[in-house]
């Protein structure tokens, strides 16, 4: 274990960067212009926990669902339940102002006319200076058996979601990218058993104590193997610890790609096919 956890740390630590990193500068290129109608239709959200702490978000309801809501309805029991696919951005999309988590709209693609099950897309933003997850040697300071508090308003933003619009229960998806992959790595272990499957972008585990709760999710991990700012052993070392703990899992390396692998994850031929057809064991 001694031996396993350096790793985790040594990875960790280089990956440090990541937090002063902004991925908004990362390529210069405009957001593509396709996904600006799925845009528009995500309404703009403010979460209160029960600290009284609040998350921005934005959120994508299907059409029907959407109008039902409108009229006023109590959607909370309907009998045509939807998907939840979230979406955890990466560390230069924080902020305050509830936009930057679109900067990059390749995710958008969960909720295009392409996919083949109409979903419920979340998008929370996380505070500037706050992240998704503690990361040792970054952060400084807290428990990493503890959810951050961006995290722990996300857990009960989810609760909130489950109690209010139907979510099918076996089809939870999470994904998320850099400071968004780590996160997708810590909700799930915050929630076990919670997610169908999860695809963490150029990301890792926070610990390796973690691996037991991803019991029951299906991994796509994904890193550009020229990636400067989180190492790729980051994904490799989590791919070996699913494998080895029986845990689906599967791998996609880009050779000549930096850190933004996003881009080419989000754009794979069988991503829709291979998230929604995954659907949790439930008692």
């Amino acid at each position: 274990m001694q031996t396993k956890m350096r790793t985790f740390w040594y990875c960790l630590a280089i990956a440090g960067i990541l937090m002063g990193w902004n991925g908004m500068n990362a390529v210069a290129q405009e957001p593509t212009k396709q996904y600006d109608a799925i845009k528009e239709k995500m309404a703009k959200k403010t979460f209160t926990a029960a600290d009284g702490s609040t998350l921005l978000y934005r959120i994508y309801l299907p059409e029907s669902l959407a109008k039902k809501l409108e009229a006023g309805e109590d959607v909370s029991k309907e009998t045509e339940k939807y998907p939840l696919v979230l979406f955890l951005h990466g560390a230069g999309e924080r902020g305050n102002d509830n936009e930057k988590q679109l900067y990059w709209p390749e995710f958008l693609r969960f909720a295009s006319d392409e996919a083949p099950q109409q979903a419920i897309l979340i998008a929370p933003q996380c505070p500037e200076g706050e992240t998704w997850s503690i990361i040792p040697r970054l952060m400084g300071s807290g428990d990493i058996n503890q959810p951050t508090a961006p995290m722990q308003r996300l857990l009960e933003l989810l609760d909130e979601i489950d109690r209010t619009l139907p979510v099918k229960d076996d089809q939870r998806y999470v994904t998320g990218m850099s400071m968004g992959g780590f996160g997708s790595f810590a909700v799930c272990a915050f929630r076990p058993g919670y997610f169908a499957a999860a695809m963490p972008i150029c990301g890792g585990m926070v610990s390796p104590d973690f691996v037991k709760n991803y019991s029951g999710t299906a991994f796509r991990i994904v890193h550009g193997e020229a990636d400067s700012v989180v190492p790729l052993q980051c994904s490799l070392d989590a791919v070996v610890l699913l494998s080895k703990n029986n845990i689906p899992v599967s791998y996609i390396g880009y050779p000549s790609v930096n850190h933004n692998s996003w881009t080419n994850a989000f754009t794979e031929p069988d991503l829709l096919q291979w998230f929604f057809r995954q659907v949790r064991k439930t008692n």
